[in-house]
């Protein structure tokens, strides 16, 4: 069953970098330790990294945010920008949402936010 996802406008999706950048570091961690632990041949390792992934995964996603790409660090917040469906979108590299793209456009129609930018407020 695929998660409800809320609309965030900006403050909201601003207020989650923190959190996201805290997950994001743990699941660094978390996937070189295991890389470690293969190569030493411990083929346990690969199903406590599987737990400790979904545990991340549900954490994220229960937060309402969408993960593109978790080892690019690459997340998207559902909005309504200028009346039409759109994601705010954070990369764990920048320091804090900035850019915007139509659900359309995916990441490669990525737009810079402005003071002219609509984001439908939260009320």
């Amino acid at each position: 069953m695929e998660p409800e996802y809320p609309f965030f406008d900006l403050k909201a999706a601003k207020s989650l970098v923190p959190e996201l950048r805290k997950l994001h570091r743990e699941y660094t961690e978390v996937k070189r330790r295991v890389e470690e632990a293969l190569l030493s041949g411990d083929k346990g390792a690969l199903s406590e990294y599987t737990r400790k992934v979904n545990e991340i995964v549900t954490k994220i996603t229960r937060m309402g945010v969408m993960i593109r790409d978790l080892d690019m660090g690459l997340f998207d917040f559902p909005a309504v920008i200028d009346g039409r469906s759109a994601y705010l979108c954070w990369k764990v590299d920048e320091p804090d949402v900035m850019y915007y793209h139509y659900a359309e456009d995916g990441f490669a129609g990525r737009k810079r936010i402005t003071e002219r930018t609509e984001i439908l407020p939260l009320t």
